[in-house]
């Protein structure tokens, strides 16, 4: 039987894409494991990243933690990237006057984040006010 590190052969595991992906690297022989070829861990993880399709989400968050550098120390002190979902940035405003400022900024910084990301993760940016 394959052993690959904790896990053992079972149709339990073998239905989960993460052991696929992990037993697809090891090929059986005389009853033992062996790597086909060594493989950095940067490639083992971009192709668990590609299937497992978080690489949308990964590249959001990034975009998420990146905001004070993409917009700038002046607007990163009144605003905050919160979240991102379905290509939808939102971003807390802590003032009308602000809101309003950004309202004409959206489409240069929309521009400067996809930039940044390398490509179009961003859709659109909803500015909120922020909760207090």
């Amino acid at each position: 039987m394959c052993r690959v590190g904790p896990f053992h052969r079972c149709e339990k595991i073998e239905n989960l894409r993460i052991y696929n992906i992990i037993n697809n690297r090891h090929i059986s022989g005389h009853g033992k494991t062996r790597k086909r070829r060594p493989e950095s861990l940067g490639d083992v993880l971009a192709t668990l990243i590609k299937d497992l399709g978080i690489g949308k989400k990964l590249s959001e968050q990034g975009l998420i933690e990146q905001w004070p550098q993409v917009v700038g120390d002046k607007i990163a002190k009144h605003t905050r990237a919160v979240t991102c979902e379905g290509g939808k940035l939102f971003v807390e405003v802590d003032s009308a006057a602000w809101r309003h400022e950004l309202l004409y900024m959206k489409a240069q910084i929309l521009e400067r984040l996809n930039r940044k990301a390398g490509s179009k993760v961003i859709q659109e940016i909803i500015l909120t006010n922020r909760r207090r």
